[in-house]
């Protein structure tokens, strides 16, 4: 199989066009014609010349994954989308309108399957296969953007947030993110993009020094180091302590807010004393929290903690000054949970 033009960023699109001895704009047009205008054939490139495209399908071609599933909410009008790539792997993209705030998110896998393997998370339940190469990313972004076109959003915002851990898969993450906000493609504010990652301290130190303006999110769960290891299994690697001191050295060096996330688990890690010690932990750095109600997965033991619990833990957070709040749950009667449309279709 000849390469992917998805995979392309337009320094290496200008460098193809060049090898064809072709003026320089050539490769402006190729660039906008996949990322500005979705196109998945050379051939629907009008306003490059017949000799031009046919030079370039000798050297790369595009191919868009197949939708194997498609599920919309009755609830939310959440879009989730099993999509199958070239060589049978699949994976799960989720698309999010919020129509209230005029704004859609989709969230995109990094990974088939994940190498994490967090007890409470479906995604890596069948192991981890490979890492997605930048234009199986960017291929869930540009899906999105076709669905615009039979529904009422406009994509705003990504998030690298899906199967996977992003981080374990940095360059093609950060090749992604820098295609998103090149203005001849998405233009996508590099603002509006979230890096989320279970705390690989190395990604973690190497995001840190980048150029880069993303939110980066960090999966927590817990702050004791034998509750983590247990649920964040990275942990047993780099447990809090190292974490903390790579988020500090982010935070001072990016100047960017970190984003928490913590899953509340029923009498796991939902109590007033797990909420106090959360909140000594958050107040070492410049960043927010954001709680989330369990998912529930066929087959987990696990179970979400209740309204009355929800409520008492975001206050303690409050009550400190720390700004937190509940995400809002998406997709629930469509199996919105990471992994889930996956799991089935693999059983």
């Amino acid at each position: 199989m000849i390469a992917d033009l998805r995979n392309y960023d337009r320094q290496e699109m200008e460098k193809l066009i060049s090898s064809f001895g072709e003026p320089q704009y050539r490769a402006v047009q190729l660039f906008q014609w996949i990322h500005r205008h979705g196109a998945e054939k050379v051939d629907e490139m009008t306003n490059l010349p017949l000799s031009l495209r046919e030079k370039i399908k000798v050297e790369a071609d595009i191919y868009p994954p197949e939708v194997v599933e498609k599920l919309t909410s009755e609830r939310d009008h959440t879009v989730k989308l099993l999509i199958k790539f070239p060589d049978g792997e699949t994976v799960e993209t989720v698309i999010m309108p919020y129509e209230a705030q005029q704004r859609c998110t989709v969230c995109v896998s990094t990974q088939v399957g994940c190498p994490v393997g967090c007890p409470f998370c479906a995604s890596g339940s069948s192991g981890f296969i490979r890492n997605l190469n930048t234009g199986e990313i960017i291929s869930q972004v540009l899906l999105a953007k076709k669905l615009e076109k039979d529904n009422f959003w406009k994509l705003t915002n990504v998030v690298f947030m899906g199967m996977g851990e992003p981080l374990l898969n940095y360059d093609a993450v950060l090749k992604t993110v820098r295609i998103l906000n090149d203005p001849q493609g998405l233009n996508m504010g590099q603002r509006r993009i979230t890096i989320s990652t279970s705390g690989y301290v190395p990604g973690i130190l190497k995001l840190a020094e980048e150029d880069l303006q993303v939110v980066l999110a960090v999966s927590l769960h817990s702050v004791d180091n034998k509750v983590r290891d247990f649920l964040v299994p990275l942990n047993k690697e780099y447990p809090l302590e190292k974490l903390a001191w790579a988020l500090r050295v982010y935070n001072k060096k990016s100047g960017r807010r970190i984003t928490f996330e913590y899953s509340l688990i029923e009498d796991l890690n939902d109590t007033k004393e797990c909420a106090e010690k959360l909140a000594a932990f958050v107040l070492q750095f410049k960043a927010n929290v954001n709680i989330i109600p369990l998912n529930p997965v066929q087959g987990f033991s696990f179970k979400r903690s209740s309204g009355g619990k929800i409520r008492d833990f975001i206050k303690v957070l409050r009550d400190k000054g720390i700004e937190a709040a509940v995400r809002e749950e998406r997709g629930a009667d469509i199996e919105g949970a990471c992994g889930q449309l996956r799991c089935r279709y693999l059983q």
